[in-house]
């Protein structure tokens, strides 16, 4: 499904009577909204409404079809309530979630640099960055947000967007997808929607690394006036470029990392992350523990 650039993606934590998991869902009801209940009984008041464009948190519950929800705004402000379990679908598997953090982040001329770590959630600032976090205690998500949306207008080589996946214990899967949602990809920039590390049985150094381009061909055909052949050998030779073996893209901006661990290649240089900040204390302190 592709999301709309005005999505709101808000992962929160809170206590439910009767919860048993907390999840993140969308909409399923063909008026394209439902409505928020203050209670578990139908026809109770309506406390706000939920669009079919905008995701939330919600805690599943084996005693009533009517779940806890809650929905913050780009103001900063919430709605909770309780929504039929009919109504809801669930975009993470709710088992897979372990916890969900907030970071600030600062964006400079050529990147997001982050500031601090671990803010309240109830009171943040215009720039923040959400980490989501998997029941082995690694990321799944790292989302950059501006006033309560996912950065849109940003460098080309800064997706606002990145997603981890895990087909086993020795792979890492990086992706870079946009505001919308949509993988993400920039010839210009040289950015790959998807690159696969293989680690070690250890799981601290990085063996191999494949990259793989995915774009809108068309857009570079009609928009951008690309020559079609041009245009193929230019991402055959993207598809082909034997990548470096360095560290795995991004994984400096998350608290859990894998579980607590940063692979590196045999490429990797601490001094190319430049002066001293909180991303590199970070790495240097799991490094040379």
């Amino acid at each position: 499904m592709r999301i709309s650039h005005k999505i709101l993606i808000f992962f929160c934590i809170f206590l439910s009577v009767h919860a048993t998991a907390q999840n993140i869902g969308i909409i399923h009801d063909k008026d394209g909204y439902t409505n928020i209940r203050s209670t578990t009984r139908p026809k109770s008041k309506i406390v706000g409404k939920i669009n079919e464009t905008q995701q939330f948190v919600f805690y599943s519950s084996d005693t009533t079809n009517w779940w806890k929800v809650k929905l913050i705004d780009k103001k900063g402000s919430s709605k909770e309530g309780f929504v039929h379990k009919s109504r809801i679908r669930a975009l993470y598997q709710s088992e897979k979630i372990k916890e969900v953090r907030y970071h600030q982040y600062g964006a400079t001329a050529s990147s997001f640099r982050l500031m601090k770590r671990n803010i309240d959630s109830n009171d943040l600032p215009d720039s923040y960055l959400i980490e989501t976090i998997d029941i082995r205690g690694r990321v799944c998500d790292l989302i950059f947000f501006w006033e309560g949306e996912i950065v849109s207008n940003h460098l080309c080589y800064l997706p606002p967007w990145i997603k981890y996946e895990y087909p086993n214990d020795t792979t890492i899967i990086h992706r870079n997808f946009d505001s919308n949602g949509s993988p993400y990809s920039d010839i210009e920039c040289e950015v790959w929607h998807q690159t696969t590390y293989h680690l070690n049985s250890e799981q601290t150094k990085i063996i191999k690394v494949n990259r793989e381009v995915k774009i809108d061909t068309a857009q570079y055909l009609n928009e951008y006036g690309w020559d079609k052949d041009l245009l193929f050998n230019v991402l055959r030779e993207m598809n082909q470029t034997e990548p470096g073996l360095g560290s795995i893209e991004d994984y400096k901006k998350s608290t859990a990392k894998l579980n607590g661990k940063f692979p590196i290649g045999e490429e990797f240089k601490l001094y190319k992350y430049g002066e001293p900040d909180l991303e590199y204390e970070e790495i240097k302190a799991l490094l040379f523990k």
